[in-house]
């Protein structure tokens, strides 16, 4: 018998099988060899409950490095406003990270309120923080604009990522 990589899409289903129809059924598959993945909500249907899994807590650490360089090179800028804004986004992740479950609507609302910062217009996405035509003013420029993009690059990672994969 040809082995097969399955793939499962299933709204209803829950995280870790919660909803044991498919979840049964994958191990089963599993057994005789074939692989595969679970593409399923995050969203608990029995007690309308949305959240990451615990071993997700990886990406709200991964945004509160983020903020924390962000902060820190506003403060060098001496942006207080910004570094206000943003200290106010770190502490949301922080008190997010703390928590036993992280609830995605909680989380979804922090990420799309710091991508509020990148709309059109807004001063942050066109922020220079060292004025003046001197090597390190470019050189510290950059790096921020680096900082901004990796920021970014990790926000929209996160809201297209609020489905967990199980394999």
């Amino acid at each position: 018998m040809k082995k097969m990589n399955i793939w499962f899409f299933t709204a209803h289903d829950q995280p870790k099988g919660h909803a044991s129809r498919t979840y049964d059924f994958s191990k089963e598959l599993i057994k005789r060899g074939h692989k595969v993945t679970m593409f399923t909500s995050s969203y608990c249907h029995m007690s309308h409950v949305d959240f990451l899994s615990p071993n997700e807590k990886w990406r709200i650490e991964e945004l509160i490095l983020v903020l924390g360089d962000i902060i820190e090179s506003l403060h060098q800028g001496e942006n207080r406003e910004w570094a206000n804004v943003f200290e106010h986004f770190l502490g949301e992740a922080e008190r997010i990270h703390l928590k036993d479950r992280v609830h995605i609507e909680e989380f979804k609302r922090l990420v799309h309120n710091i991508i509020c910062c990148y709309l059109e217009g807004d001063s942050f996405r066109r922020m220079v923080l060292f004025p003046g035509d001197t090597e390190e003013s470019h050189t510290r420029n950059k790096k921020f604009q680096h900082l901004q993009a990796r920021l970014y690059h990790l926000l929209t990672e996160l809201q297209t990522r609020f489905v967990e994969f199980v394999h």
